[in-house]
Order: structure tokens, then sequence, then C-alpha cells
């Protein structure tokens, strides 16, 4: 049980399940593809 609360702690802090962290990745790539 214990390891799967971390896995869900990962998946929620690093993972999709946090918006911050694809709202991140969408405004580098965004930024990298207008540059090309």
């Amino acid at each position: 049980i214990i390891e799967f609360w971390y896995d869900i702690h990962y998946y929620w802090t690093d993972g999709y399940g946090f918006s911050l962290t694809y709202e991140q990745a969408c405004n580098g790539l965004l930024d990298m593809f207008n540059f090309m």
C-alpha cells in the first residue's frame, strides 16, 4: 500500500496529474517550434 501511495504521489507531482508540469512543457515546446 505504501508503494502504491508513492506511485500516486510521484504521478501527481511529476507526471500528467499535475497541470503545471504539462503547462511548462507545452510552453517550452511551443517556443522551440516557433523559433524553428
